[in-house]
């Protein structure tokens, strides 16, 4: 979550906005996340080792849009 912390900052906004921005995204994808992947997201904001596959692997195919793998790999950086 550092990273992601400091390119908000490198955009210009001050550590707290950054935070608070950070939060409201989080949030959101809690929201909107299948649960297993949403239980993880904490592990991959801050940069944990575990790869979008395996957390897609525990998830029951037809609970995900086509091709979710591949949009949440950019999305996360991988």
């Amino acid at each position: 979550m550092d990273e992601l912390l400091q390119r908000l900052q490198g955009m210009g906004l001050d550590e707290a906005k950054a935070r608070e921005v950070v939060q409201t995204v989080r949030s959101f994808l809690e929201e909107k996340l299948p649960d297993p992947i949403a239980a993880k997201l904490d592990d991959v904001l801050s940069g944990s080792p575990e790869t979008m596959e395996s957390l897609l692997g525990k998830v029951p195919s037809d609970a995900l849009p086509k091709d979710l793998g591949g949009k949440l790999k950019g999305l996360f950086g991988g």
